[in-house]
């Protein structure tokens, strides 16, 4: 059976005795008196596997590293909201980095909180009565593990970058957690020793990682002395917790560099844009959103003539029967373009219509289906 990134804090619940959904799949991982959980922005499974000469400390207990599968699309607001309620995207109702709100048609960005106001239906996304089921697919009001885990008398603590502290994602998925915050990475890491001896289970979200791959690429110079930093915090946190912690140690998505030959600007392509009223998109993975005089057949074939094999375009019905969200609630279907990208390899594509300078610059990219960017590490390091 594979594991999940959805049943990654059910399982640290449950090495401190707290079982809450019995639906979920079980990883093994030590009992537990405390768990200090860590999951680190953009590390895949791979990008650490080649790495581990960088990392001594991660490669001293890399042998019961698990590899797990994340979600698609793989990119942060979307895996972090599976994996804080341990639900598929198609459950959660956040799609993508960016999607559109049928309602109003304006584009949503789940990171930059751009066009929230318009998006009420995220602003309950957890809230959910005692009495109801909190996996019922046909209520999509859940609770996050946090909020199941105190139920049962379990006390978690959050620990967010300064800058994440107000987000509309940090304060969605902190129900059920005390949330922290410090600015400084060091202050985070001391905070998290401190708290730990407050609270059951602590979990901090570490980012350089991804912003290092994003702007130099993995495997870069940069990118390995970022991995080394890390490396030393860990150390630190398994050197002063207490004693019976468990540190588990995750990732949302991992990374791939792109290939400067095989980027394409759509913009610069007028025959494929022609028909399009709106894009969501990432660089490896995106939403077209039509317009209503268009041939979604036509679109298609423009963009896989265009493209070949570079990527995969596929509508709605497709997207569903391949089960790339595992499932799908109906009232989210409309927030899905009528085609979908998702990119091959190491193709990447971008519109400098509406793209930032510096995301047109990045070198490590994430977003599609390649080993690289779905499979996530699950590493346990326990201290007797």
């Amino acid at each position: 059976m594979v594991n999940r990134l959805l049943d990654i804090i059910p399982s640290a619940f449950r090495s401190l005795d707290i079982d809450y959904v019995s639906t979920a799949q079980k990883l093994n991982f030590p009992k537990a008196e405390k768990v200090i959980l860590i999951l680190c922005d953009g590390l895949g499974y791979y990008n650490l596997e080649k790495s581990l000469s960088y990392a001594p400390n991660l490669r001293k207990y890399f042998a019961n590293c698990q590899a797990a599968q994340t979600v698609v699309p793989t990119t942060t607001s979307v895996a972090l909201t599976s994996f804080i309620f341990s639900l598929p995207p198609g459950l959660t109702g956040i799609l993508g980095y960016k999607q559109i709100n049928p309602n109003t048609n304006k584009i949503i960005n789940f990171l930059n909180g751009e066009n929230l106001d318009y998006a009420p239906q995220f602003a309950s996304v957890s809230r959910l009565s005692n009495s109801e089921n909190p996996h019922n697919k046909n209520n999509l009001n859940y609770k996050t593990n946090f909020e199941l885990a105190n139920e049962l008398g379990a006390k978690s603590a959050t620990i967010a970058e300064n800058n994440f502290r107000n987000s509309f994602l940090t304060n969605l998925y902190c129900h059920g957690s005390q949330i922290y915050s410090a600015k400084r990475t060091r202050l985070r890491i001391n905070l998290s020793l401190e708290l730990i001896n407050e609270y059951d289970l602590v979990y901090l979200y570490y980012s350089k990682i991804d912003r290092i791959g994003h702007k130099y690429g993995v495997f870069t110079e940069n990118w390995h002395k970022a991995l080394a930093e890390f490396d030393l915090y860990i150390q630190r946190i398994y050197q002063n917790c207490p004693k019976r912690t468990l540190l588990l140690i995750t990732a949302d998505h991992g990374m791939i560099n792109k290939n400067n030959h095989v980027q394409y600007d759509i913009a610069k392509h007028p025959q494929l844009i022609s028909d399009i009223e709106n894009i969501a998109s990432e660089p490896r993975f995106g939403y077209l959103y039509l317009k209503k005089s268009s041939n979604i057949k036509k679109v298609k074939k423009d963009w896989q003539d265009f493209f070949g094999k570079q990527i995969k375009i596929l509508e709605v019905n497709e997207l569903i029967k391949q089960k790339i969200f595992s499932e799908i609630a109906p009232q989210y279907l409309s927030s899905i373009g009528d085609l979908t990208f998702i990119c091959q390899n190491r193709t990447s594509i971008i519109d400098s219509r509406i793209i930032r300078p510096n995301a047109k610059n990045m070198i490590g990219l994430h977003g599609a289906m390649t080993p690289w960017e779905t499979t996530i590490p699950i590493l346990p390091i326990f201290k007797n």
